[in-house]
């Protein structure tokens, strides 16, 4: 699983070479090391499973890899009532705690670069805002939602197998691992939610950067539920909560008029002396006729009538598909 994230993070250049620094220092004989650790806590995990003496299938097994059946003397226990550990604490808080110092190592390595913003692509001449955005940008979401997956499945493994509902078992130090494995991820999400706004401030909003904008709000929506699930152990409606949050996400999405927002964002960024793309202005569709009223467009009768042509065709040669709000057009 650590390795996993090791990949995911590795698309980020900072990350990278840290990792390469290791490798130099660590050395080929460090790595024979470990290789050959993990060989042989393999072979004796193998080794365990088969020579484990077999258990009662009446009974509870402990730590019995297969089972006998029951005597006919002994009544046999219904498997599903058996309360069997999948996993134990100790267990989890090691897989936890390593790909959290995975993302440690992340945040410490780019902790200059996380929330640069406009002074770090300034800074750095050959350092674009396009770079800046897509460095990993795809990978770090899919890790960040990796991380939520992993501590649900943690939580899932933690309950006895006869007692789903049960409160999820775990000391101080698995709540503090699964919180700061949450806390370190959200920084990363934060941190792609930073780029996304300062490259819409470069370059202007669109259809898919507004898109993104919403998979980043559903990220750390599920952050937060999955935050309180760690924090109260106790929490049983943590599916219904994501049920919920995805039906609000979506709910919220449909409210919004994207043509509208976008054609109102970028010519409020023209306003302000910004450069504007006309060909994509005029790509929207009709749902953004509102913006004719814009001071912008008002100034620049060039402007009003391409976006006029372009969001009032004339209605003889369009069908009704593309006649939406039509009557806004009207003067």
């Amino acid at each position: 699983m650590t390795g996993v994230f090791v990949l995911l993070l590795r698309s980020d250049a900072d990350f990278a070479s840290a990792l390469a620094r290791i490798a130099d220092r660590i050395g080929e004989v460090a790595a024979f090391t470990g290789w050959t650790l993990v060989t042989a806590a393999a072979g004796l995990f193998t080794h365990m499973l088969y020579a484990a003496p077999p258990g009662d299938c009446g009974r509870p097994p402990h730590f019995a890899y297969r089972c006998e059946p029951a005597p006919e003397s002994t009544p046999a226990i219904p498997t599903s009532r058996l309360v069997v550990p999948q996993v134990l604490p100790s267990t989890w808080v090691m897989v936890i705690g390593q790909v959290a110092l995975v993302f440690a190592l992340f945040v410490a390595v780019n902790v200059r670069s996380l929330f640069g913003g406009d002074a770090l692509v300034r800074a750095h001449g050959s350092l674009t805002y396009a770079k800046y955005l897509h460095a990993g940008f795809g990978q770090l979401l899919f890790a960040a939602v990796l991380s939520i997956c992993l501590v649900a499945l943690g939580h899932r493994l933690l309950r006895p197998r006869a007692d789903p509902g049960a409160i999820v078992p775990g000391g101080r130090l698995l709540v503090g691992a699964e919180g700061a494995l949450l806390a370190l991820t959200a920084v990363t999400v934060a941190s792609c939610a930073q780029r996304l706004a300062i490259y819409e401030d470069a370059y202007g909003a669109s259809r898919l950067r507004l898109g993104v904008a919403f998979v980043l709000l559903t990220v750390l929506g599920a952050l937060a539920l999955t935050a309180a699930k760690v924090v109260t152990r106790a929490f049983r409606a943590y599916s219904g909560s994501l049920a919920v949050l995805l039906v609000g996400i979506a709910v919220l999405a449909s409210s919004i008029n994207a043509d509208a927002y976008v054609a109102r964002t970028n010519l409020d960024r023209a306003a302000r002396g910004r450069p504007l793309d006309v060909t994509y202005l005029a790509s929207l569709s009709a749902d953004a006729k509102d913006v004719l009223a814009h001071s912008v467009v008002r100034a620049s009768p060039a402007l009003e009538a391409r976006l006029t042509a372009a969001y009032c065709p004339d209605r003889s040669h369009q069908d009704w598909r593309s006649l939406r709000g039509l009557g806004r057009c009207d003067r």
